[in-house]
């Protein structure tokens, strides 16, 4: 099963996703997407799999560990931390082959498995093109926006749990 660190810029969230999938199966799957549009409000968590959320902090120095943290409701909330933490009562290893995303625009999106080169999604677009000033997103691009704007206002108006 591939793990994957996905960073989410437009809520500056952080994810942990696992796929359930295999390498080539979760390709296929980044591959495929239309749009980053979909995810802008509520960051990936329709993708496959187990998505969760999660707090980061960077500290190379002495490598990744997680703390779960429990919460209210069926979702669970991971603080990844490091160093010696006493109060910690769930310590997990990130795995090794951990894959990194990136999700925000349709031009600065993309996947990275561990010592492959970035993949880049069915509705990528370059920089250049898409802050150039003739830019028209595409249809799906558009519908997506329109969901996912509408999902979001339902949401800020206690309409939606």
């Amino acid at each position: 099963m591939v793990v994957v660190h996905i960073e989410e810029e437009f809520g500056y969230r952080d994810w942990l996703w696992e796929t359930d999938m295999s390498p080539e199966e979760v390709k296929e799957f980044w591959k495929n997407i239309k749009t980053m549009n979909e995810y802008f409000f509520s960051g990936p968590v329709s993708f496959p799999g187990t998505v969760t959320q999660i707090y980061l902090e960077r500290v190379y120095e002495e490598g990744w560990r997680v703390h779960e943290v429990p919460t209210e409701g069926a979702k669970k909330v991971y603080y990844w931390i490091s160093g010696k933490d006493g109060e910690s009562h769930a310590n997990i290893s990130m795995p090794e082959d951990v894959w990194s995303a990136h999700i925000h625009m349709e031009c600065d999106s993309w996947l990275k498995p561990r010592d492959e080169d970035i993949i880049r999604h069915a509705g990528y677009v370059t920089d250049e093109e898409y802050f150039s000033e003739d830019y028209e997103p595409s249809e799906d691009a558009v519908a997506a926006s329109e969901v996912a704007m509408a999902a979001q206002i339902a949401h800020i108006r206690g309409c939606v749990e």
